[in-house]
């Protein structure tokens, strides 16, 4: 009797040990699968990575042509992919800027500087300056003038940078203001007709 019971008990042990094993394997074959559409996921990431330079040409070329809602929808899938996104988000909003989308560009120049911080971009003054343009749009001249002295502390040297602010006293309408700034900008070297132009026209 003894050696019946552990007969049986031996049996029952080798069962459940089998069923053991074979959920181990239904589990493993899980694990596979599931591993297996993230590698898809990851692919797919890698396939627009490695397209990125591409599209971002295409995008310039559109921009070039007038299609600037081509170029916008280029310049989105880039942005949703890419590792730096301050200037691309700077590019976006210069774009959205010409279609007078200004909201949005506004928003997207937000952006800019705020990756452009983390990312601490180099070009922070180009960055600054583009929202600088579409505060000026929107009339935001407070704003805009605050942006533009930030420009000027990241590059006092270059000429441009009071040429940005004087085209903001102009559109603001304080003349002596753009004209001082204008005239820096002249002495840094900048000697641009349109800047000669504007001082004609706040004379006149």
């Amino acid at each position: 009797m003894k050696k019946l019971l552990f007969m049986l008990l031996c049996c029952g042990i080798f069962v459940i040990g089998c069923n053991n094993n074979q959920n181990d394997e239904f589990f493993e074959d899980d694990v596979v699968a599931i591993d297996g559409d993230n590698n898809d996921d990851n692919n797919y990431d890698s396939e627009i990575m490695m397209n990125m330079d591409e599209i971002l040409e295409s995008s310039d070329k559109k921009a070039e042509n007038g299609d600037y809602a081509g170029a916008i929808s280029d310049l989105q899938k880039v942005i949703s992919q890419a590792e730096y996104k301050g200037f691309l988000y700077a590019k976006l909003a210069r774009l959205q800027n010409k279609i007078a989308d200004l909201n949005n560009a506004l928003d997207s120049a937000n952006n800019a500087i705020k990756y452009g911080e983390i990312e601490k971009d180099e070009s922070m003054d180009w960055i600054y300056t583009t929202r600088v343009h579409i505060e000026t749009e929107l009339n935001m001249f407070d704003e805009a003038i605050k942006d533009a002295e930030k420009v000027i502390s990241l590059s006092p040297d270059k000429a441009w940078v009071y040429a940005e602010r004087a085209n903001i006293y102009k559109a603001k309408g304080e003349k002596e203001k753009a004209l001082a700034d204008y005239n820096k900008a002249i002495s840094l070297g900048d000697d641009s007709q349109w800047i000669k132009d504007s001082i004609e026209q706040i004379k006149n």
